[in-house]
């Protein structure tokens, strides 16, 4: 019974011990936002493009200032007649500026895009020889962007911020030559829990 006692003891003890110095942080966010797209913004500047997210990350620290994210977003756009889902997977390198505890988070990197739910073509677009591509999907499967960010921690769990998706891939089919290059990009103000 005394081993059993010493060894529940010593296991909350490690526990504990591990607890101080903490490596990794999860999160779920939510966030709304503007969205642009290069190719449907000049045909009309009345209309606007909405993006929405809602995800799951993890943070690993690498040092007290220097930390890595990861994990997995749910991200749509949706305006000019256009609605497109995609999941995505950011791994950003963030800065915690610790002066005077100051609680700004400013994070860096790549994000990886797969299109879970594809825009279709409608009756007016038409490929050279006249022949339509109605109900052809409008985008490729993946795509490849940048993520730039800034979040401001309320307090241990609440954190709001904004971050951006600058879209580095075409993300438009071409069903013939004369389709040029299409690129998605977004702004969202985002509000997240940390556990």
């Amino acid at each position: 019974m005394k081993k059993l006692l010493f060894s529940l003891m010593l296991l909350g003890l490690t526990a504990s011990g591990l607890s101080q110095d903490k490596k990794w942080e999860h999160s779920v966010n939510v966030g709304m936002g503007l969205a642009l797209d290069n190719v449907e913004i000049k045909k009309s500047t009345t209309e606007s493009m909405f993006a929405l997210n809602a995800g799951y990350g993890l943070n690993y620290y690498l040092k007290e200032n220097w930390s890595v994210l990861t994990g997995v977003t749910f991200r749509r756009i949706a305006g000019y007649g256009l609605l497109v889902s995609y999941l995505d997977v950011p791994l950003a390198l963030q800065y915690h500026v610790s002066a005077d505890n100051s609680p700004w988070i400013f994070g860096l990197g790549p994000v990886f895009s797969y299109c879970i739910k594809n825009d279709e073509y409608s009756a007016d677009h038409y490929v050279a020889d006249g022949v339509a591509v109605i109900d052809q999907k409008r985008f490729k499967d993946f795509s490849l962007g940048l993520q730039p960010s800034i979040a401001y921690r309320l307090n241990r769990h609440w954190q709001i911020g904004v971050e951006g998706y600058i879209g580095l891939t075409n993300v438009r089919r071409s069903y013939d030559q004369q389709v040029g290059n299409e690129h998605l990009h977004s702004i969202i103000a985002t509000f997240g829990y940390i556990f």
